[in-house]
């Protein structure tokens, strides 16, 4: 992956989760991102080489960094718990004609997505913006087309439906 497309990705994905924000904290030519105020991608922008680094649990960390060149422990941070994908740097054995041979767009969207939901999950239950281990809806869950008939039933109507499960979700935690 070129260094250009490797930055504009991971810009356009990171930048694409809730309740994302982002900003130079450490000046320019690094673009952090957060969720709810904590760190889960940082880019370096500029005439820099391309290095996006992420949160990553450790065991998946160092099987990254023994399957892909372009992938080494975190840059600047904690080692065991962050990787960076690196392109465009010629003092890095992965960087060649083409920097970053081996990391894709497939991979390099699922491993920020995989930093954001590590993140969120070390959130506090009530500060998450979404619940990170919640299967992905299909489409087929037939729970709310049933709890809406059964407040069609009652005369109640769907506002307070989605309040009261909402209240017994906040009962349950």
């Amino acid at each position: 992956m070129e260094r250009e497309a490797l930055t504009e990705l991971a810009i356009r994905v990171a930048g694409s989760f809730p309740a994302v924000t982002r900003g130079q904290p450490f000046g320019e030519g690094t673009e952090v991102f957060k969720v709810v105020g904590k760190v889960f991608a940082l880019v370096n922008l500029g005439d820099r080489p391309a290095c996006l680094t992420l949160k990553c649990a450790p065991p998946h960390a160092r099987s990254l960094v023994a399957g892909y060149e372009s992938i080494i422990p975190g840059y600047h941070v904690n080692k065991q718990h962050w990787i960076s994908i690196v392109a465009g740097e010629p003092e890095h054995p992965a960087a060649g004609p083409d920097p970053a041979p081996d990391i894709d767009e497939t991979l390099v969207e699922d491993l920020i997505g995989n930093s954001y939901d590590i993140v969120v999950s070390l959130l506090p239950r009530d500060r998450r913006p979404v619940d990170p281990h919640a299967a992905p809806s299909t489409g087929t869950d037939t729970g709310a087309s049933a709890s809406t008939d059964a407040s069609a039933s009652t005369g109640a109507s769907e506002s307070e439906s989605e309040s009261a499960r909402a209240d017994e979700g906040l009962k349950s935690r």
